[in-house]
């Protein structure tokens, strides 16, 4: 038996190679290897920023002074 390691992060390839597979009559085993990249305070904020929650408007000038201060 042979192991081929495919890393599909897009949902619709995965879900074409798994009709493939099954159209070959290919045996497969599906395994969710996601690990966090960061921390979980870090990823937190990162779906916080997406997602839009507690944003503030401010002026370019006015992030430059936030950012070096």
């Amino acid at each position: 038996m042979s192991t081929l390691i495919i890393n599909a992060t897009n949902p619709k390839d995965l879900t074409l190679l798994i009709e493939l597979a099954k159209r070959l009559k290919i045996s497969f085993k599906l395994v969710n290897d996601e690990k966090n990249r960061y921390n979980d305070k870090t990823e937190k904020s990162i779906k916080e920023a997406r997602s839009g929650k507690e944003l503030t408007e401010v002026t370019l000038d006015e992030f430059r002074k936030q950012l070096y201060e």
